[in-house]
């Protein structure tokens, strides 16, 4: 009787549903699946997510699909591996339960609190960090403060129902914005009291491949996993989009189109930084950031009255480069710079009677890659492969305009994901995988190439010109206008 394959498990949650897989130890996905759950956004520029229905309920249904269609037993996975958006504010009371929706780090009430911990600690952060939003929730609900004993984020709330350990990696520490002691991988004490803060509320620090417990008995019957199944700490989701796209080199560059529009660039091959934070000089690093690509595509279609995708696309194809002449300038706070304004907003630019929404529709996507060009551009001579990755790379023409814009080939991964990558790493941080860089390279090496086209290339460069200077003027229009009645 042949030997029953080992497997691992990873889940991704996402700011707009979660995505599970079980692969084997060769990399052969053997089931996947995923599920969808609403942002509650009840104010102008705030968003939150029900922890307890959103995430919980949603990878339990999502986990027994994965083994009910994999036809594996659950004793044949190896390990459990969780990532997802970081970093998210969750609150617990003294027994474990949710106090409040979580606020999630696309959230932008806390521009006031911003300003007032900038002035306290050593180094600038944004909005997007998690103090701005800690300093809020305590200050203006004061009373669902005192009822929290921990604070968690949105993998490490589904591992801690998962495994009753309440946990945080080094590199999703980082992510506060200062109460990480970088040296030490502790908190920190002292800017913890300069915050107010208590530091009895942060969770337990782990490195990002080390077991933070095993599935508990209760978990175990809820989800269909075996007790005692270890689950590694995990990390934030770019990491390991970068894992999951075989993006592990250095002078790698990942463009991750999701919500947000990401650029990273390793500068280390990753082994070296599993066990530590993952991001910063030398490491892998943030080329560019912009908030708003895939919520400002969705957003789009909404207004379109919900228009599939294939439409969008297969529509966008037949404009040609430059959208004759109509510009959209995608929401223009980047989260890589620390004094963005909040009150940015998008802007159509040039709309005469004879565009189309098929116009527009393409010339967001231009637009969202001018504005990738920005960070491009400044990490461009290090370079030596770029691959896209997220839900916006399974856009063909998406991806021929990036590819144009920037001017380099673009690689597209076609199985790759980031709930493949935190497998990966649950299958590397258990021992079942010991060769990183030659594991890797077989669970990931069918990728299509897509090619700049000269022609187009010498259009966009007039176009990204032109795009340069309408950002640089809008610019200052955007928070008189939030002011008016």
């Amino acid at each position: 009787m042949p030997a029953k394959k080992k497997c691992l498990l990873g889940f991704d949650l996402g700011s707009s549903g979660g995505k599970g897989v079980i692969v084997d130890s060769e990399g052969n996905i053997l089931s996947f699946c995923s599920s969808s759950h609403e942002t509650i956004r009840q104010n102008p520029g705030w968003a939150e997510q029900d922890a307890e229905i959103s995430w919980w309920q949603g990878f339990k249904k999502i986990s027994r699909r994965l083994l009910e269609n994999s036809g594996i037993e659950s004793s044949q996975i190896e390990a459990v591996g969780i990532t997802g958006l970081v970093p998210g504010l969750c609150p617990l009371d003294v027994r474990g339960k949710v106090v409040r929706n979580a606020i999630l780090h696309t959230d932008l009430r806390a521009y006031k609190e911003l300003d007032s911990v900038s002035r306290i600690l050593p180094e600038p952060i944004t909005l997007g960090c998690l103090i701005p939003k800690l300093i809020w929730f305590k200050d203006h609900e004061p009373e669902n403060y005192k009822k929290t004993d921990k604070i968690v984020n949105p993998h490490s709330f589904i591992i801690y129902r998962l495994t009753g350990s309440i946990t945080c990696d080094y590199d999703t520490a980082t992510k506060t914005g200062g109460m990480l002691d970088r040296e030490k991988l502790k908190w920190d004490r002292a800017v913890c009291e300069e915050l107010g803060v208590r530091r009895d509320i942060l969770p337990e620090l782990l490195s990002a491949a080390s077991i933070a417990g095993g599935i508990t008995g209760k978990a175990a019957e809820e989800t269909g996993l075996l007790q005692g199944t270890p689950v590694i700490a995990g990390t934030g989701d770019s990491f390991s989009a970068l894992l999951g796209h075989g993006v592990i080199s250095g002078g790698d560059l990942m463009i991750y189109l999701g919500s947000s529009g990401t650029q990273i660039l390793v500068s280390r091959n990753l082994q070296e930084l599993v066990n530590m934070p993952h991001f910063g000089p030398g490491k892998a690093e943030f080329a560019g950031r912009i908030v708003s690509s895939g919520d400002s595509m969705e957003h789009f279609r909404m207004m379109l009255g919900n228009k599939n995708w294939e439409t969008l696309n297969n529509g966008a194809e037949g404009v040609k480069p430059g959208s004759d002449r109509l510009i959209v300038v995608p929401h223009l706070k980047e989260k890589s710079e620390a004094k963005s304004s909040v009150f940015d907003r998008e802007t159509v630019f040039g709309l005469v009677e004879t565009h189309t929404s098929l116009h527009v529709y393409r010339a967001l996507l231009e637009g969202i890659a001018y504005n990738l060009k920005d960070g491009f551009l400044t990490v461009r001579d290090k370079v030596r492969r770029v691959v896209l990755s997220g839900g916006g790379a399974r856009s063909k023409v998406f991806g021929q305009i990036i590819s144009d814009i920037l001017d380099f080939p673009v690689e597209v991964s076609l199985k790759g994901s980031g709930s493949l990558g935190i497998a990966f790493l649950a299958g590397y941080g258990t021992g079942l995988i010991t060769d990183f860089k030659g594991t890797s390279a077989k669970w990931f090496s069918d990728y299509s190439i897509i090619r700049p086209v000269p022609r187009n290339v010498a259009v966009y460069s007039k176009y990204y010109t032109f795009y340069k200077e309408l950002k640089k003027k809008l610019g200052a229009l955007y928070e008189p206008l939030d002011l008016l009645p």
